[in-house]
């Protein structure tokens, strides 16, 4: 059993939805059927339920990137495939408006990013994996 989520279960699915808001994943949970909150150990609120009948998971990872690494890290444990987070993000685009959302195809750290701590430097812009993004749709 994960030391933070605090679940044990093997039929978790193989889909995550994570957000750093707990308030974003308790409304998301209101959009699933069979709800059930199956952890919320440190905050870590995790619900099971289903979006047109497949098996999702909500969890919540907290501020910062040291969290969020822990929650990933358990979710793999207990066997999700795939994470997609929701977050927020701001724009310095007209174009944008609030409320828009917008699937980044990469993103950049700048210098004083915490990242660099764990990549000492390292020139890093990941990316989502294009495929995935792509049959995304098909799942909702």
């Amino acid at each position: 059993m994960p030391a933070h989520l605090k679940i044990d279960r093997a039929d978790l699915g193989k889909l995550a939805i994570i957000s750093g808001d707990p308030e974003r994943i308790e409304l998301l949970s209101t959009k699933l059927s069979n709800v059930e909150l199956l952890n919320k150990n440190r905050g870590f609120l995790t619900y099971q339920g289903k979006y047109n009948g497949k098996s999702i998971i909500l969890a919540t990872h907290g501020i910062g990137a040291t969290s969020a690494s822990i929650v990933i890290e358990e979710l793999i444990m207990l066997g999700i495939k795939k994470i997609i987070r929701l977050g927020t993000a701001g724009s310095l685009r007209k174009e944008f408006n609030i409320g828009d959302v917008i699937i980044p195809t990469s993103a950049a750290y700048g210098q004083s990013s915490p990242i660099n701590v764990y990549t000492e430097g390292f020139n890093l812009a990941p990316a989502p994996d294009y495929f995935f993004i792509k049959q995304f749709n098909k799942f909702l």
